[in-house]
This record gives structure tokens, sequence and C-alpha cells, in this order.
């Protein structure tokens, strides 16, 4: 008895684990293996304490372990099974011997299940729906990873197309479908259909020449063929000036590590990372560079890092509660724990400046003439001479404008004054506070929404009224002044 409390204790666990990794047929033949070993099935009773045996009424089985007989309880809890099953086994057994036992519903479909002609009419329907209405877009699609997609306009939703076809169902008297069964068979069947993104930042010629896709499965081949190929020169244009884009960054690179260039020349802006007209003009007129290039990628199609960075403090704006521009520079800081983001404010609401701004706009029109097109130039090379030679693509013919409107010794090297916030309007200044004041933090009221008529009375105070001289006390302790003669100062 010793011993098998010992082995009780020491090995059921590990038992148990290995009968877990094994699967359910495994564990079944085990189990009915131990069944035809131990079940008591003859048609009298084994009693060795009696003379006479009885008709058995019921079945008995023995569990043993090793040869060592067990509880029943922990027969069970070894071999990781219930009192359920291990009848279900018993009966199996009684019935078909040490054989597999095979589920009812093994090879049997149920009432609900799909026909093969269901199927392909799902199929048929989303095939015919997306030739007319899918727009075939030429190249990689940004945000896909498949190369075949036909992309159903963004105003179209999966819930409408389903509806469309439980409707064609009712009217020709097939079975119609719910819709996730629907969504199942298009992922499994159709998956290079789907609906488009909205996409807000595509360029205009992108939009247009989408907007000629999807009218275009309903127009001629020749129609179809002239769509197709304007989108897909668009794109090998975008392609073409990205790839001139990098070549220069490249270029750039290698010439500051070759020359040992650790921080760029700062014309005397204040503002960091800005690149003024001084450095692209004043620049190569006065000595400092020979040319200075600017390369730019097409309208819409310029996402790089940058956008990356802008996108962690919109997510971070969305749930903060901003009342100033202090909050929006703790934003900032916050949207970037790594600290890739610097907030730098420009000014305050008191109208301090921090970064000051120069009027280069009308100062230059002085000595120079204004670039004519210059929102579809890509490509601007600056000379000293004055003149710039200009390509609208990469691949364009250059050409050459001459903007110095004097001779070159008549240019000054001084920038422009500063300029000068003219500050808030009366009206804005009234509109702020009677309709914006009661949205902002009680704390915070009188630093964006001040009183308008409260600030033109300290205005007009601060102008007549001379601060009075301190008053002087002779050697020793200053005089006290009465608690209540304090309260009535502080209160005037």
């Amino acid at each position: 008895m010793e011993e098998s409390v010992h082995l009780h204790s020491r090995t059921k666990s590990c038992c148990r684990s290995g009968y877990l990794e094994i699967d359910c047929v495994a564990l079944d033949l085990v189990l009915l293996a131990q069944i035809q070993s131990h079940l008591h099935c003859g048609e009298e009773t084994v009693r060795t304490k009696k003379a006479s045996q009885t008709a058995r009424k019921r079945y008995r089985l023995d569990y043993f372990y090793e040869g060592l007989k067990i509880c029943w309880d922990t027969f069970m809890y070894m071999h990781a099974v219930f009192k359920d099953r291990l009848a279900a086994l018993i009966k199996h057994y009684l019935q078909n011997g040490v054989t597999p036992r095979i589920h009812g519903n093994k090879g049997r479909l149920p009432k609900h299940a799909l026909e093969v002609d269901d199927i392909k009419r799902v199929v048929t329907f989303i095939h015919n729906y997306d030739e007319e209405n899918a727009v075939l877009l030429p190249g990689r699609i940004p945000g896909y990873k498949r190369d075949d997609l036909k992309l159903l306009p963004s105003s179209i939703s999966k819930v409408a197309i389903h509806k469309l076809f439980n409707d064609s169902c009712e009217t020709s008297g097939h079975r119609a479908l719910s819709e996730r069964t629907f969504y199942h068979l298009w992922r499994q069947y159709v998956p290079n259909v789907l609906p488009m993104k909205p996409m807000s930042d595509l360029c205009w010629t992108c939009q247009k020449n989408s907007d000629l896709l999807l009218k275009a499965p309903k127009k001629d081949l020749d129609e179809k063929t002239e769509a197709f190929g304007k989108a897909e020169e668009h794109l090998l244009q975008a392609t073409t000036e990205r790839s001139f884009y990098n070549t220069k960054v490249q270029q750039c690179r290698r010439v500051v590590a070759e020359n040992g260039v650790t921080k760029l020349l700062d014309p005397g802006n204040s503002a960091p990372n800005s690149l003024s007209a001084f450095e692209v003009i004043y620049c190569p007129m006065h000595g400092k560079h020979q040319s200075i290039t600017l390369s730019f990628m097409l309208a819409g199609h310029t996402k790089f890092a940058p956008d990356a960075m802008f996108g962690l403090f919109k997510r971070k704006y969305r749930n903060s509660k901003v009342d100033c521009l202090a909050d929006i520079e703790n934003v900032v800081r916050k949207a970037s724990p790594s600290g890739v983001l610097i907030p730098q404010l420009c000014g305050d609401e008191a109208g301090n400046v921090i970064v000051p701004m120069f009027g280069w706009d009308t100062y230059l029109l002085q000595f120079f003439r204004k670039l004519p097109s210059i929102k579809s130039l890509h490509h601007i090379d600056c000379r000293a001479d004055g003149t710039v030679m200009c390509k609208t693509l990469s691949e364009s013919e250059p050409v050459t404008h001459k903007l110095l409107k004097c001779n070159l010794a008549d240019v000054p090297c001084e920038k422009p004054a500063t300029l000068k916030p003219e500050g808030l309007r009366e009206e804005r200044k009234k509109y702020l506070f009677h309709d914006i004041r009661e949205f902002v933090a009680e704390n915070y009221r009188d630093l964006v929404c001040p009183d308008p008529n409260m600030q033109m009375e300290n205005a007009v105070h601060a102008e007549v009224v001379t601060p009075a001289p301190p008053p002087t006390h002779g050697v020793g302790r200053p005089k006290k002044t009465p608690r209540a003669l304090a309260k009535r100062i502080k209160l005037a």
C-alpha cells in the first residue's frame, strides 16, 4: 500500500503530460488496450470469497498501472480523460472491439453547407462587378503588396456589394448568403479585388487619371488604352524624378563627407533648417558658392521621413488637450520619447519674437525679376552671374532666365529689416473673447482670449500713471502696516 501511494504521487503528473502530447486516436487505442486487459465482461460474476456465482448485471473494469492497482480518479487523471469518454470507449469496445472510433458525422455535409454552384455564383458576380467598376492602376500601388490588384472606387463598400448580390439572388430565385459567408468567399477566391482606400494626398494628375480609369470600363478599347497610357506615363515620370532626387541626395552626402563639412554656413537667419533667398541668390553672386541647385519631386509624390515624424505628432495631438502654444510644444516633445521631434516656437502669445522673419519678397523685387511658372519647375540652378537655369523635369531641356535687373555691384549684402508682428485686429480679439474663451481652460483664458477692453484700459493706465517711488525708512526695523490697511491696499 505504501509503495502504491508513493508511485501515485511520483508518476501521475509526468504520465499525464505524456498522454496530453499524443493525439486523440492514439489515446483511444491506449485506453482500449487497458479496457481489453482489465474489463470483467463474462456472463457470471467472479467472486473468490463465495462458492456460488450469479449472473452479471453490469460490467466492471479494474484500473492498473505497471502491475499496481489504482483508483478510478487516479486512472482518469493520469490518462487525461473524463468519465464520459471512458464510458463511451467501453461501449465502443463491447460493440466493435479494439478498433479506432469514427465520428458519426464524418463524410456527411450539414444542411446549410454551400454547394459548388453557390461558390461559383459568388465568384462570377464579383468578377462581373469589377469588370464594370474596377480601376486598373499601372505599377505597384502604395499600401498594397500585390501587383494584380483591381481596385473598386472608395465610395463603394463591401456591404453595398453584398446587398446587390442578395437582391440578384432573390430576383433569380437562388440562395442568398450572409455577410460573413460572402466576405469569406471573397477573401478566399477573389483576393485581388478590393475597395480602394480613401486617399487625400494624391496629386491632381493622379486624381484625374483615376477618374479616367473609373470611366474606362464603359468606354471603347482605344479610350481604355489612352487612359491607361496617361496614368502609366505620369507614374513613370514620378519614379524617374524620385530616382533623380535620391541620386542628388547621395551626391551631396558624398561631397560633404569628402570635404569634411560638419556645419553648413548660416547667413545670419536664426531659424534652423531654413533655406532663404539669401542662400539661393546672394551666396553665388558674392562668391560664397559657385552655384546652388535645387531639385524637387513631383507634388503629391513627396512621401519621405518628415511625413512619418509629422504622423507621430498628429497621433499624439489627436488625444491631447491643447490650450496655448506651450501645450503645442509639450505635445511635440511627448510625441517622440526618443527625442526625434524637437519643438521650436517662433513666438509667444505676448508678441515676443523668438525666430525673426525678414521680408525677402518685397526686398528682392527691387533688384530681381520674378521667375515665371515657378510652380511647374522641379530643377533650378542659380549661378553667380544672376542667371537661373530651370528644367520642368530631369530629362527636359534647360531654359535660362536673367533675373538680375541691375549691375551686380548695386546689389547690397545687407539683409532686409526684421518683420514685426502686427498683432490681432480688434474684431479678432472680440471674437476670441466672446466665442472661444469658454472652450479654453480657466488658467489660460487671460493668456489666449483676454478681454480687449481690459487690455485697452491697462495700456492707457500704463501711459498716464507713473509708479510712485518706494518709501524710505531710517536705519533699523521697517515700519509695520496694519492688517486691515494692507487688505484695503490689496483690494484697491
